[in-house]
């Protein structure tokens, strides 16, 4: 498989219109390499190619400093220079039904089985965007999941791999954004099943692809199946649809994710610091808190508490609160966290290691 190309989005749409029963697309040439031959009199299957050239333009000549080289009279001096500029082109494919020759192990459109890294993340992130909750269930047949519009819920097979389950996650929560009866009713956009099918799973391509996940295999024929008949103005229409909501699937899934693991770091360095403590203080001077009064608490709150209702008490006037970080480092001290009235935000960043520390 490795091969054959795997399409944008847009060229999968173009070949399954073409040819809605093709499988394994590459060009002529490519065929060829491989001992088969197209079939005379085949019609090719035409997409969009990128075509880069380079054009001549006209720069300001700069020196190695990156700076414009002057010429006699102050003027910059301009220089002839290539350019990479992305076109492309319409170019001819064949599937592997429209040729002959030797033998091509092929693989049909099979579950997804790979692994993802930060599964779990991803998982809660796509439950946390949902409109609805999302649940485990056993369903009967091939179905891997479905969006009930009367339950409002998402339900997906138990027990399938990691790439399938977020797939087939991120296929239902499109259905679900996009395909709700009384959404749909309000917007007078009462849609076909094809139609439905084709922004579902495109829109579970382009997220998934955004984040590392091939799921071509899955997705291609998925797509194609569905296609099949629509005209070119429904599958534009359906485009915009999905780049609008892959976008902002993909901005939110990723906020939730990134939240997640910076949790799952926090958490990991607390279960390896199990006896870290931090605790805190109120002092009549800051400068030397133990050489006034002195009064030590466990929480913050309960620090707080103490020097609002006694800030008028301070014999200096220097009176604020501080913490003490108990983790075995050679940061074990008192910190002060409030002085003269002020967060010491600045002063506390300039020490990376209370910085950075979860407990602080």
């Amino acid at each position: 498989m490795a091969k054959f190309h795997t399409y944008s989005l847009n060229n999968t749409i173009l070949i399954s219109m073409q040819r809605p029963d093709a499988t394994l697309v590459t060009g002529y040439e490519r065929w060829k390499s491989m001992g088969r031959q197209v079939k005379k009199g085949e019609k090719a299957i035409r997409i969009i190619a990128p075509a880069p050239v380079k054009e001549k333009r006209q720069q300001k000549k700069l020196d190695e400093e990156n700076k414009p080289v002057l010429d006699e009279n102050g003027d910059p001096e301009m220089e002839e220079v290539e350019v990479p500029v992305q076109k492309y082109k319409v170019t001819n494919v064949f599937d592997i039904s429209q040729t002959e020759g030797d033998p091509i192990e092929t693989l049909d459109a099979i579950e997804l089985t790979a692994g993802v890294e930060n599964y779990a993340e991803f998982l809660q992130a796509v439950g946390k965007v949902a409109p609805v909750p999302i649940r485990f269930d056993e369903l009967t047949g091939q179905t891997k999941g479905y969006f009930h519009t009367v339950k409002q819920e998402i339900v997906i097979q138990k027990g399938m791999a990691e790439s399938q389950t977020l797939k087939t996650a991120i296929h239902e929560t499109a259905h679900s954004l996009l395909h709700n009866k009384e959404k749909m009713a309000e917007q007078e956009d009462l849609k076909n099943r094809q139609t439905k099918e084709v922004e579902a799973e495109s829109v579970a391509f382009v997220v998934c692809s955004a984040f590392g996940l091939d799921t071509a295999e899955y997705s291609f024929p998925y797509i194609a199946g569905w296609s099949s008949g629509k005209e070119m103005t429904e599958l534009k229409a359906s485009m915009d649809v999905i780049r609008k909501t892959s976008s902002n699937l993909i901005k939110s899934i990723e906020k939730e994710v990134q939240h997640l693991l910076t949790e799952k770091e926090k958490q990991k360095f607390l279960d390896a610091h199990t006896n870290n403590t931090i605790s805190f203080y109120v002092a009549d001077d800051m400068d030397y808190p133990i050489s006034g009064d002195f009064w030590e608490y466990q929480t913050l709150e309960e620090a707080w508490d103490f020097y609002q209702k006694h800030l008028g008490d301070a014999v200096h006037g220097l009176r604020g609160i501080g913490f003490q970080l108990q983790d075995g480092s050679d940061y074990i001290g008192m910190e002060p966290l409030i002085k003269d009235g002020m967060v010491q935000i600045e002063e506390i960043n300039q020490k990376p290691y209370y910085r950075d520390h979860p407990l602080v």
